[in-house]
């Protein structure tokens, strides 16, 4: 059935649905305004901070699949997930929904609050280094 009226090319890749009822509705037959890139920002955030994939995954309690379903939008992380991956990168809920420009930021963290950063071309140990803005803040801006 949600098959029907298909291109044959777009058969063998997932499609996001909904169901209501007995319709389904595709993903991209819904209308919306605006979609969240979730995964995207996830992705940025989690290079801010210089962890793998596995690595967040272990902070967070959740497997390396997971991260990598969620950074491809296949998946939603459980709000629990959500909120243990911004505490583990340090930045605000609203930071994976809202554009940068919208979100207040803090400009500077206390040495204190500081987050430690990972440098993955130097050798473990030889430098420590701490993130001491927030991984959402765009210095661009």
């Amino acid at each position: 059935m949600k098959a029907e009226n298909r291109n044959l090319e777009d058969l063998h890749r997932p499609h996001n649905y909904w169901t209501k009822d007995l319709t389904i509705i595709f993903a991209d037959e819904k209308r919306s305004v605006r979609r969240i890139d979730l995964g995207l920002r996830l992705k940025e955030f989690r290079g801010k901070r210089g962890l793998s994939q596995a690595e967040l995954a272990k902070l967070v309690g959740v497997t390396p699949s997971t991260i990598l379903q969620v950074e491809s939008n296949l998946i939603y992380p459980s709000l629990p997930a959500l909120l243990k991956m911004t505490e583990v990168l340090s930045i605000e809920v609203s930071s994976f929904f809202h554009d940068q420009k919208e979100v207040q930021k803090r400009l500077i963290f206390t040495p204190a609050a500081a987050e430690e950063v990972k440098l993955p071309d130097l050798p473990e140990g030889a430098v420590q280094a701490r993130l001491l803005s927030p991984v959402d803040f765009d210095s661009q801006a």
